[in-house]
């Protein structure tokens, strides 16, 4: 939306947590953020409803119902076949994303933090 908006010379209300992304089909800039948050409700089953976060070497993502985490190396596995979340030399990289998918989901009314 405020792709299309920023196109047609509307503002983008405050309110909107997405970015136009026509300064990037401008080639004015690689990137518009430097964290992209997604989230993916369990439509099929509620188990696999979850939050992700990445800044495009690293993908984090936290299952809402059952607080499971995992965590990618894109820039060595961008398939996301090897799990990092439980390894003992990435715990410090799961704290670290943890605490900013926290802070960006404290004021959502889900009651998460």
């Amino acid at each position: 939306m405020p792709t299309l908006l920023d196109v047609a010379g509307a503002p983008i209300p405050d309110t909107c947590t997405g970015k136009s992304l026509l300064p990037v089909m401008r080639g004015d800039t690689e990137a518009v953020r430097d964290i992209l948050h997604g989230e993916h409700d369990g439509c099929y089953d509620n188990d696999d409803g979850n939050h992700f976060l990445t800044d495009g070497h690293e993908k984090y993502i936290w299952y809402s119902q059952t607080g499971q985490e995992q965590l990618f190396d894109l820039d060595v596995d961008p398939n996301e076949c090897s799990d990092l979340a439980l390894s003992a030399t990435a715990a410090d990289r799961v704290t670290d994303w943890r605490e900013r998918l926290v802070e960006l989901l404290r004021d959502r009314p889900e009651g998460f933090t």
